[in-house]
């Protein structure tokens, strides 16, 4: 028999609770979606189902490759074959919507002048962790980032950290990078992020499933912002195998 608990995306709480009216008519601000990847083009996804309004900025620098259409919900053969800039791809998908996208075709190293742009919110949809480490420098009020889990003991996993003045910085979940250090001394086990696959004996196993998922938790996340009723959880994980039994919040 399965066993299903739910998840309310609206306020981050497990079980059954009473409906939440969602608000249509919003208009989020000006976002910066940094990475048009398999997180990145799950919160596109997500946001074109949508009847909201703003500009999202997708900032992505890199083409489509083939690995791309197994964890790339925006990726199509055609698009992939060219190859076509996966920022270029996702704005694709907004023509006619009230959200104006913006393909900003960009590397974003330490002192990168667009994170010092003015950004309502900023989120954070990439696998690089030395990225991820400069991103307090980024001029947002709010600055969601997710990740997902990368080998056999926790894939199904997905993460989702919140970061603004009532919570912890994203750095400050890493420690600090050095040149004799590997990824695996100062990157948290959740995110070492294979672009939502999993090993399991030698064969690699794609779970794009898990990469809506996290997409659905950072739109989650910016819904709250926009509508000025964010949760006091700094982070959410959740075990997708385990139908949803297992979740934390901090």
């Amino acid at each position: 028999m399965w066993y299903w608990v739910w998840c309310c995306l609206l306020r981050f709480l497990p079980g059954e609770s009473a409906p939440v009216k969602v608000k249509d008519a919003i208009d989020f601000g000006k976002v910066g979606l940094l990475g048009a990847g398999n997180l990145g083009s799950a919160v596109g996804y997500v946001l074109s189902l949508s009847g909201w309004a703003g500009q999202l900025h997708i900032i992505d620098f890199q083409a489509f490759e083939k690995a791309n259409l197994e964890t790339c919900i925006s990726a199509h053969v055609q698009e992939v074959r060219v190859p076509l800039r996966k920022a270029s791809a996702l704005a694709g998908i907004f023509v006619d919507h009230r959200i104006v996208a913006t393909e900003r075709r960009c590397e974003v190293k330490r002192g990168e002048p667009l994170l010092g742009e003015k950004w309502d919110s900023f989120i954070c949809a990439v696998d690089n962790p030395e990225t991820r480490l400069i991103l307090d420098e980024v001029n947002a009020g709010f600055l969601i980032n997710a990740g997902l889990g990368a080998n056999r003991y926790d894939a199904g996993w997905v993460f989702l950290t919140q970061h603004g003045p009532d919570h912890p910085t994203l750095s400050s979940i890493y420690k600090e990078s050095t040149s004799e250090a590997g990824i695996s001394d100062y990157v948290p086990e959740e995110f070492r992020d294979e672009c939502s696959r999993m090993s399991y004996q030698g064969v690699s196993l794609a779970l794009p499933f898990a990469g809506l998922a996290a997409g659905s938790l950072l739109v989650a996340g910016l819904y709250h912002q926009a509508t000025g009723s964010r949760t006091k959880f700094s982070s959410i994980r959740m075990d997708l195998f385990a139908k949803q039994q297992k979740l934390t919040r901090l």
